[in-house]
């Protein structure tokens, strides 16, 4: 594929905000996208953190247009220690 029409297709990608990773504003300079999640769904697992809010938004347009996902794998430490409290309690 022509690398011009693989630029515009990202550009409509940003314009369109229909990301498959989520965009985080952590503080005024600093930007998450998740990579990988907790199996469980509690947490962040992996993550690539940007300066700048538009190199988060291009990072996550140009790997939806790659047809990527972020992971779901393990089971985090809060994960495990809250099923371990639940399993726990007597009834």
């Amino acid at each position: 594929m022509d690398i011009t029409i693989q630029k515009q297709q990202i550009k409509e990608i940003q314009h369109s905000m229909e990301y498959n990773f989520d965009i985080i504003q952590e503080d005024d300079d600093r930007w998450v996208v998740p990579v990988s999640y907790c199996q469980m769904g509690c947490s962040i697992t992996s993550h690539v953190l940007f300066g700048l809010e538009e190199n988060a938004r291009y990072y996550a347009a140009k790997h939806t247009f790659l047809g990527k996902h972020p992971t779901y794998k393990g089971s985090c430490w809060e994960c495990v220690q809250k099923d371990l409290d639940r399993d726990l309690t007597i009834y």
